[in-house]
């Protein structure tokens, strides 16, 4: 009896931890509509930059998470070749259109995106314009986790070569530099080379910029095709015979397989889990959020080797993320 009883008021808790969750990630989906571009009087602006090491070597393309938890703006910037980012709060959005981004005060939250492992400082906070902090903030990250891998891009196909000797007037064309000597620097686009005559001449038609046509032509060795030879031998009829062809026999169709339907796995916090995912996919859909199934592949990766709050809070991440694409897409 008290055995039930305690499961039962683990799956409530459960429950209003999902609700939590839930309504959280609704806030945050609606919290990126009051963001809006600071028009007060401008002043100067904030300045936040750092490096990020990853197993004792500069990491390029790392992405750090800059957040501004008193307004909720937060963006992704990425590091350079040589491991360092830099970023300043001069196009930063803010919640109210007199506040400026960056105010005394606000506590700036920078999380590490990729390359963080278990032990590692993911996540860093300092407060803007105190101690230490006054007119600019330097953060660096230390990682051992791993890189993502970077497919290299495709090496572009060199152009097949334009027309040959021997061509019947393609239509690939080819622009050269006018041979009049005028000095205008007109340039001529010419076809294909037609087929050589009798007379070892071959030509194709040139055009320019100013509505001029003309004809080039080069030396060429002429063939004659061969003239087929007519045939001594008598027609002759052949009799084919009647082609034999074999009954077809039926085939049965294959028996309909029967219908696969997963198990309802046993542990509750799963089925919680694949609750959390679907309702992200609708947030993130509605935001436009393209990147979405990156995020719930990590989180479930956190999720299956035991770190149950860690994969809650990459959807919490991944849903405030969306909010910058929702912007750059309203400005654009």
């Amino acid at each position: 009896m008290w055995g039930a009883g305690k499961m039962k008021m683990k799956q409530v808790s459960q429950l209003l931890t999902l609700s939590l969750v839930i309504l959280y990630i609704l806030s945050l989906a609606a919290s990126a509509i009051a963001l809006t571009k600071y028009t007060g009087q401008p002043g100067f602006p904030y300045l936040v930059f750092g490096s990020v090491i990853l197993d004792g070597e500069q990491f390029p393309g790392a992405e750090i998470q800059i957040e501004n938890t008193a307004t909720g703006y937060n963006f992704i910037v990425k590091a350079n070749a040589d491991g360092y980012w830099q970023e300043d709060s001069t196009n930063w959005l803010t919640n109210n259109k007199l506040r400026t981004p960056v105010m005394f005060g606000d506590v700036i939250q920078l999380t590490a995106i990729t390359g963080c492992a278990d032990g590692d400082v993911c996540v860093k906070t300092f407060s803007a314009f105190d101690t230490g902090y006054t007119v600019k903030a330097q953060i660096d990250f230390t990682l051992t986790g791993e890189a993502p891998v970077v497919e290299p891009e495709p090496e572009p196909t060199p152009p097949s070569p334009g027309g040959s000797s021997g061509g019947g007037g393609g239509t690939r064309r080819r622009s050269h530099d006018d041979g009049s000597g005028d000095g205008s620097g007109v340039k001529w686009t010419c076809g294909g080379w037609f087929a050589c005559t009798e007379i070892n001449t071959q030509i194709r038609v040139c055009d320019d910029t100013r509505g001029n046509t003309k004809q080039e032509s080069q030396s060429c060795v002429y063939s004659k095709a061969p003239i087929a030879k007519k045939s001594t031998v008598k027609d002759e009829v052949i009799v084919v015979p009647p082609v034999v062809t074999e009954p077809v026999k039926p085939v049965k169709p294959d028996k309909p397989k029967p219908l696969l339907i997963p198990d309802i796995p046993d542990d509750v916090d799963s089925i919680y889990f694949e609750a959390i995912v679907s309702l992200f996919v609708l947030v993130s859909g509605a935001l436009g959020l393209k990147w979405r199934w990156q995020f719930i592949g990590l989180a479930r990766y956190w999720w299956n080797k035991g770190h149950k709050m860690r994969a809650i809070k990459m959807f919490l991440t991944a849903t405030k993320r969306a909010k910058e694409d929702f912007y750059s897409k309203k400005k654009e």
